[in-house]
């Protein structure tokens, strides 16, 4: 038990590697509560020499009000590795276990094996670089839930060190109340790739002011690291996001999800951006059985560089978007080009919703949707443009497509309205009480009389 500013340190101050620290428990607390300094295990390294490792193993490891377990390096020496093999790991209320450089050396790996449970509660896990590389991140549980603005990070801030990799082999994941797992490069490294598989599922939900998901960042000339989430069922809802962005020279990083269900509800999103001169990163959807979007979006997008593409293959039944939709733009220059979207799917059914391949200067995006049927009701769009240059193409390839009143042949008669009046019409005439009765069209041209109305898609 360490608590009231207690701890565990091993330190190196010159050439010499420092001292490891081993812990066998039956228990484990760290409490930093009632604690004016650092409370918890910690490894350093100043000079040239390595920082020692630090390993934890025990059934139970609780980490709470600011506790720490950590190793650093300040000078030429790398950091310590952090390694940690429990049945329940919990930590809340500011718990950090993190690995940093601030020196020339390579920041240290963190790998940590929970058999049971593991919950992040406000709590961190990070590996950072300053100049050099960041170590890994490697988690195995049973359970790992996030909640409360709580971190998996591993970020290098400037050099040319490469960011660290984060690897989660779970059995469900949990990620809400703005909590994140982030990559971030914002040197000429390239980012750190984010991994996940998860045997059940794997569930994002905002419902915070800040968005929860999984985020790639590039803001240097490194390019963004990977997105790769395989499970089972994937839930993103409430402003939930799965996202990798560039602003700088480097380019966005890919997004490959490999699901047998993908639902998205109530503004999630699924996007690769970006905002410099670098080209948006590709985003992959690999689908078993169902996609279905609810008043979210995918997209890739680029303000300078080209577009990503965007590549949905459903192998099982049925891409269903309903107020939503999938989008490749970009808004540069005459050399652009826009990101290409391709589905293919069994089922392809859009209910007001929009599947756009646009440019502005550039060469817009090419649309090919390769469905056994397609469904489109009459307030959705498929588009490929460009404002002031060469638009895209459209490909819908399906034995059956029904626009359901998109398109309407002219009909080949008058209208005869005769069978529609009354005798009562004509009396009111005779007294100067004209009525009238005009024929109109729902969704399509104006229908004749006895033509049935065109109804919107409707799937269940």
């Amino acid at each position: 038990m360490l608590t009231n500013g207690g701890m565990l340190r091993a330190s190196s101050y010159g050439e010499g590697s420092g001292g490891s620290i081993h812990v066998l428990a039956e228990s484990v607390l760290i409490d930093g509560e009632f604690s004016n300094s650092l409370c918890g295990m910690f490894s350093e390294a100043s000079g040239a020499g390595s920082a020692g490792s630090i390993t934890v193993q025990t059934p139970t490891l609780n980490i709470s009000n600011s506790g720490e377990i950590s190793t650093s390096a300040s000078g030429t020496g790398p950091g310590g590795n952090i390694d940690i093999n429990v049945a329940n790991l919990n930590m809340t209320s500011g718990a950090v276990i993190s690995s940093a450089s601030t020196g020339t050396g390579d920041a240290g790996s963190i790998i940590i094996a929970a058999n049971d449970s593991m919950l992040l509660h406000d709590a961190a896990i990070t590996v950072e670089a300053s100049k050099a590389s960041a170590g890994d991140i490697k988690i195995q549980a049973l359970n790992l839930d996030m909640t409360k603005t709580s971190h998996i990070t591993a970020s290098v801030s400037g050099g040319s060190g490469s960011g660290g990799s984060i690897d989660l082999n779970v059995d469900t994941l949990s990620i809400t109340e703005g909590s994140r797992i982030e990559s971030n490069t914002a040197g000429s490294g390239s980012g750190g790739n984010i991994t996940v598989a998860a045997g059940t599922s794997v569930t994002i939900s905002g419902k915070t002011e800040e968005a929860s998901g999984m985020y790639s960042t590039s803001t240097g000339a490194g390019s963004a690291g990977s997105v790769t989430v395989k499970t089972p069922s994937l839930n993103i809802s409430d402003t939930g996001e799965i996202s990798s962005s560039a602003s700088g020279t480097g380019h966005g990083g890919s997004i490959d999800i490999n699901v047998a269900n993908l639902n998205m509800n109530s503004s999630a999103v699924i996007s690769s951006a970006s905002t410099g001169t670098g080209d948006a990163g590709n985003i992959s959807l690999t689908i078993a059985d169902k996609l279905e979007s609810r008043n979210s979006t995918i997209t890739t997008e680029s303000t300078q560089a080209d577009g990503g593409d965007i590549t949905i293959t459903n192998t099982g039944f049925l891409t269903y978007l309903i107020n939503s939709s999938i989008t490749a733009t970009v808004g540069g220059g005459p050399h652009t080009t826009g990101g290409n979207i391709r589905i293919n799917s069994p089922y392809v059914v859009l209910k007001d919703s929009h599947v756009i391949a646009n440019a502005y200067e550039g060469k817009g995006g090419n649309i090919g949707i390769t469905a056994d049927t397609y469904l489109a009701d009459w307030t959705s769009t498929v588009s490929a443009s460009s404002a002031l240059g060469i638009s895209g193409q459209v490909d819908i390839n399906s034995p059956l497509v029904n626009l359901s009143g998109l398109l309407s042949p002219l009909p080949t008669t008058f209208a005869d309205i005769t069978e529609l009046l009354a005798d009562d019409c004509e009396t009111r005439y005779k007294y100067r009480k004209v009525s009238s009765l005009v024929v109109r069209g729902r969704d399509a041209l104006p229908a004749q009389p006895g033509d049935l109305w065109p109804s919107p898609v409707m799937m269940r």
